[in-house]
């Protein structure tokens, strides 16, 4: 399943990197998000020396940026790379490599990986709390590319509101749990929100969360991303962190840690 997903991804993939390399275009993320710092403990064994002259100290410009950027604010810690969500994401409820790696780094944390580009309508992101995936979603220009777990507490009030609607329209009802009949009880409530789209389409209704275009992602991601950081997507911009001359990571070969041990203990050394 995750090697079909990397192969449908590959074109998704290449357009991704395009349009990093047009940020001045719109807003452009890319990167993890961590809702703890790295305990020094645990960094311990993550022992790969990092030589200082692979890396420097400066300010973040973008948030998607070419080479691997990691950094801490107001106590969550940030890893900015540009192509780090689409090659590492997958639907199975099984941690990818990456999520693994990162579940190692920071054991007791929760943390979420996420592209955005909102002038390009692409939204993906993946929640992992304790080890647990929680929910994974990408779409793109109204594609769904993934969708994984349950749904999120918005997600489940709008879907109520479509059942309260079919609820007073019989006939419509009828014919919607005709069609989800074989469906298990998620897969109907995703395909209510699928319908939820096409309903306010086709009565010209402003839709602000659009299961498949992108506005309740954008919504859910902004709104994860506040929680963590404690501030605003541009917050993070001019923030303190180490950046690496490293442009891609193979992860099940390679690990962040070594990388996090590094950011942490040069950054804490300077403010020390």
């Amino acid at each position: 399943m995750y090697l079909k997903l990397y192969g449908r991804y590959m074109h998704f993939g290449v357009y991704i990197q395009l349009l990093c390399a047009k940020i001045d275009m719109g807003y452009i993320i890319s990167g993890i998000l961590i809702d703890n710092l790295p305990e020094a403990e645990n960094l311990k064994r993550f022992n790969t020396k990092i030589e200082s002259s692979d890396f420097s100290i400066n300010s973040t410009q973008k948030l998607c940026p070419k080479n691997l950027t990691i950094g801490f604010k107001n106590n969550s810690t940030f890893i900015l790379l540009d192509d780090i969500y689409y090659k590492n994401i997958s639907e199975e409820v099984t941690l990818t490599p990456l999520e693994s790696d990162l579940h190692q780094i920071f054991p007791n944390a929760g943390f979420l990986i996420i592209v955005m580009n909102e002038l390009s309508d692409i939204y993906g992101y993946s929640f992992v709390n304790k080890g647990e995936k929680l929910r994974t979603k990408c779409v793109t220009k109204g594609q769904q590319f993934l969708d994984f777990g349950e749904l999120n507490p918005l997600e489940q009030k709008l879907q109520k509101e479509i059942i309260e609607y079919l609820d007073k329209n019989p006939e419509l009802k009828e014919k919607i749990d005709e069609h989800t009949k074989s469906m298990s009880s998620l897969e109907a409530a995703k395909f209510h929100l699928v319908f939820r789209d096409k309903l306010y389409s086709r009565n010209n209704l402003k839709n602000s969360y659009e299961y498949l275009g992108g506005s309740l992602d954008s919504y859910i991601i902004e709104k994860l991303f506040k929680s963590i950081t404690k501030c605003e997507f541009d917050g993070l911009e001019n923030t303190e962190a180490l950046v690496f001359n490293k442009t891609k990571v193979q992860f099940g070969k390679e690990s962040l840690g070594a990388f996090v041990k590094t950011a942490f203990d040069e950054l804490n050394m300077k403010s020390a």
